[in-house]
């Protein structure tokens, strides 16, 4: 965020004044706040909206305290609270629009939601009759701290209902396995999908497309 021109970062909170990752940014922004949201609260005029990479419980209670201060909020935990939003397919559901108007709380879902989601609309855009979906991510368990390991039945049910939503398929599975090998290793997501018929070479097609674009802003993904 530091290096996006669109956005001015105003602070970074925390919970612990010895936190490496509010060190990390020592000098680099006007705030470094210890004590979490009660401090951030105390800045409310000098921002526009937060984004949130603590826990589903805790971002309810910071979101009831900042959206009556008129906040949008980027929600970076599974708590549902928001609507989700996959960057790839706002063009494709209006609905996924920020409007700078108003307060109003977006939710990125989860890494296997972000991963899947693009992958599942364009198969679903070239199948019928879709039956059952299920996606798999494997994480480093490096990767997973103490707030995902507390939050893994949130990361589910929040998969799953992106999942839902995207597929227009009722019957969803979303499964996380955390891998403890050394080296760590590279996130990888698996997408299935059971259906009466799919236009496999339409769909090879507007997945490769999808993953083009997507490396624009995620040098990474790859299929």
């Amino acid at each position: 965020m530091l290096r996006d021109p669109q956005f001015d970062v105003v602070a970074f909170a925390g919970r612990r004044p010895d936190s490496p990752g509010l060190e990390m940014f020592r000098g680099k922004v006007p705030h470094l706040l210890p004590n979490g949201i009660e401090a951030l609260v105390l800045l409310a005029d000098q921002f526009d909206g937060f984004f949130d990479a603590t826990s589903a419980f805790d971002h309810q209670r910071h979101w009831s305290q900042l959206e009556p201060l008129g906040k949008w909020a980027i929600d970076l935990t599974p708590s549902q609270v928001g609507v989700p939003m996959v960057p790839e397919l706002i063009a494709a559901m209006s609905k996924f629009s920020l409007n700078e108007n108003q307060a109003a709380n977006y939710s990125m879902v989860t890494c296997g939601g972000q991963s899947s989601a693009p992958l599942i609309y364009a198969m679903s855009r070239y199948s019928k009759g879709i039956t059952e979906v299920e996606v798999s991510s494997s994480i480093a368990s490096k990767s997973a701290g103490p707030a995902t390991r507390k939050n893994i039945d949130q990361y589910v049910q929040s998969t799953e209902n992106l999942v839902s939503l995207i597929s227009g398929c009722n019957s969803v599975k979303a499964i996380l396995v955390l891998n403890p090998a050394e080296p760590p290793v590279m996130m990888r997501t698996t997408v299935q999908m059971k259906v009466d018929s799919c236009d496999l070479e339409a769909t090879r097609n507007e997945v490769q497309q999808v993953i083009t674009r997507i490396q624009k802003y995620v040098p990474g993904y790859n299929l």
